[in-house]
């Protein structure tokens, strides 16, 4: 017999708890290796002179700093990571938990670099997104592959409940 509780509750699709070491490892290598790129533009620009390409430059390097910052506080702070028919959970070690509806899911991209780690990249319906929401590092393809399909069907399952306002 079923639990009657239970029976209100959104079917699990997918959970990620674990993830390669090997993978986290390369990961934090090769972001610690980038993190140091935008301070090494950004010197100089102090050193010489201010100008507009400066400016530009310092904003530029800013910005690529603070996803560097973002990546890599989600590859050493990951904790979980749970895709349910309706919403998705983030959590980390700190405690901070990310819970994105699916009707508040804008876009997300999976892609694969240096031919070793996937990343999934979630990006939450807001004025400026510039930021990913969540961001899933040192996957392996099969990781990266079940999340994809399921994001897949979180985004199709949202698109056929949408609202009809529009009626042709």
């Amino acid at each position: 017999m079923e639990n009657l509780e239970n029976k209100n509750e959104p079917k699990l699709l997918y959970r990620l708890d674990k993830r390669n070491p090997l993978y986290v490892a390369f990961d934090l290598f090769i972001y610690l290796l980038i993190c140091w790129i935008p301070i090494i533009f950004a010197i100089p620009n102090f050193v010489l002179g201010i100008s507009i390409f400066s400016i530009i430059l310092n904003i530029v390097c800013v910005y690529i700093s603070l996803i560097i910052l973002q990546i890599l506080y989600s590859i050493i702070f990951f904790d979980y990571f749970e895709i349910y028919e309706d919403k998705m959970i983030y959590m980390d070690i700190l405690g901070f938990k990310i819970t994105l509806q699916a009707k508040q899911i804008d876009r997300f991209f999976s892609y694969g670099y240096c031919g070793v780690t996937e990343v999934v990249a979630v990006f939450k319906k807001r004025i400026f997104k510039i930021l990913p929401t969540i961001i899933l590092h040192s996957l392996t393809p099969k990781q990266e592959s079940e999340i994809r399909n399921n994001l897949v069907y979180l985004s199709i399952k949202n698109f056929n409940t949408k609202d009809k306002k529009w009626k042709f």
